[in-house]
Protein backbone atom coordinates (compact mmCIF):
# COMPACT_ATOMS: atom_id res chain seq x y z
CA UNK A 1 0.00 0.00 0.00
CA UNK A 2 2.83 2.39 0.86
CA UNK A 3 4.46 1.64 -2.50
CA UNK A 4 1.27 2.72 -4.30
CA UNK A 5 1.12 5.96 -2.33
CA UNK A 6 4.72 6.72 -3.25
CA UNK A 7 4.09 5.93 -6.89
CA UNK A 8 0.99 8.15 -6.89
CA UNK A 9 2.95 11.03 -5.34
CA UNK A 10 5.70 10.61 -7.94
CA UNK A 11 3.16 10.58 -10.78
CA UNK A 12 1.46 13.71 -9.45
CA UNK A 13 4.81 15.52 -9.34
CA UNK A 14 5.56 14.40 -12.89
CA UNK A 15 2.14 15.62 -14.01
CA UNK A 16 2.78 19.07 -12.48
CA UNK A 17 6.14 19.17 -14.28
CA UNK A 18 4.51 18.29 -17.61
CA UNK A 19 1.75 20.88 -17.11
CA UNK A 20 4.37 23.57 -16.51
CA UNK A 21 6.29 22.53 -19.63
CA UNK A 22 3.07 22.54 -21.66
CA UNK A 23 2.27 26.07 -20.48
CA UNK A 24 5.75 27.23 -21.52
CA UNK A 25 5.42 25.67 -24.97
CA UNK A 26 1.92 27.11 -25.42
CA UNK A 27 3.18 30.60 -24.53
CA UNK A 28 6.08 30.32 -26.95
CA UNK A 29 3.81 29.05 -29.75
CA UNK A 30 1.39 31.92 -29.18
CA UNK A 31 4.18 34.50 -29.33
CA UNK A 32 5.55 32.95 -32.51
CA UNK A 33 2.09 32.96 -34.10
CA UNK A 34 1.61 36.64 -33.24
CA UNK A 35 5.03 37.51 -34.60
CA UNK A 36 4.41 35.51 -37.77
CA UNK A 37 1.06 37.23 -38.30
CA UNK A 38 2.65 40.65 -37.83
CA UNK A 39 5.51 39.92 -40.20
CA UNK A 40 3.25 38.45 -42.88
CA UNK A 41 0.88 41.41 -42.79
CA UNK A 42 -2.05 39.55 -41.29
CA UNK A 43 -2.12 41.38 -37.97
CA UNK A 44 -4.13 44.55 -37.31
CA UNK A 45 -0.92 46.36 -36.35
CA UNK A 46 0.83 45.20 -39.50
CA UNK A 47 4.59 45.38 -39.35
CA UNK A 48 4.72 46.62 -35.78
CA UNK A 49 6.82 43.88 -34.27
CA UNK A 50 8.31 44.77 -30.94
CA UNK A 51 11.38 43.06 -29.63
CA UNK A 52 10.91 41.62 -26.17
CA UNK A 53 13.57 42.55 -23.64
CA UNK A 54 16.05 39.78 -23.04
CA UNK A 55 16.25 38.44 -19.54
CA UNK A 56 19.68 38.84 -18.09
CA UNK A 57 21.05 36.29 -15.76
CA UNK A 58 23.33 37.68 -13.14
CA UNK A 59 26.36 35.56 -12.56
CA UNK A 60 28.58 36.25 -9.57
Amino acid sequence: MEELKTKCTDLQAHCRFLEARLQTVATAANLLALENAALSGQAPDEGKVLALPRSRTHMP
